[in-house]
């Protein structure tokens, strides 16, 4: 059975805080699979994300407590909004077009979960997590997602292939164009 929509977002983003909660403070400025972005920056993408939903505004952690926090208030925030009634159908104003609620929570799901696995490989922690709400948000991006869409540096790249043994969340990864990051 499907996961619903608003309990999705809230799981990926409990596995994005649990992720976090692994991160020491000297892996802040760490590299990760985004090129373009330091575990630091991972962090207040994923942050700024749920907080722009509710008109706040995010400044970079100093620390990971404080990005734990950060997180926490704005992904309860967004949550939140998830849960109203009518959430799903509203349309939501986003820099590049309007889209239904369906259509966004999804879009924050996949980000959320996605960048958990981004700051699991930055910080050498397991990424095998949420197989069964990876698995369906494959499906769905496979759907959603256009070859217009992808390019290099972009939020999403050229898709790579998973390794045979890769889970459902590398899968998922590497669909958005995700390289797992090599060790040392």
């Amino acid at each position: 059975m499907a996961t619903q929509q608003p309990e999705g977002h809230r799981r990926a983003h409990d596995a994005f805080a649990s992720v976090l909660s692994g991160v020491r403070d000297d892996q802040l400025d760490s590299p990760t699979p985004c090129s373009e972005w330091a575990v630091r920056d991972l962090i207040v993408h994923v942050i700024g994300g749920s907080a722009r939903l509710v008109d706040q505004q995010v400044a970079a952690p100093s620390t990971v407590a404080e990005a734990l926090a950060s997180h926490r208030a704005s992904a309860d925030a967004a949550n939140a909004v998830f849960a109203d009634d009518g959430a799903m159908e509203r349309v939501y104003e986003l820099p590049f077009g309007n889209v239904p609620g369906t259509v966004l929570v999804h879009m924050m799901t996949s980000d959320a979960l996605a960048h958990a696995w981004d700051l699991a490989q930055a910080t050498g922690q397991a990424s095998d997590f949420e197989p069964e709400l990876a698995a369906e948000l494959l499906v769905v991006s496979r759907q959603m997602l256009r070859p217009e869409m992808r390019r290099e540096g972009g939020p999403f790249g050229p898709e790579q292939t998973p390794p045979p043994d890769a889970p459902p969340l590398g899968e998922l990864a590497a669909f958005f164009g995700r390289r797992p990051m090599q060790a040392g």
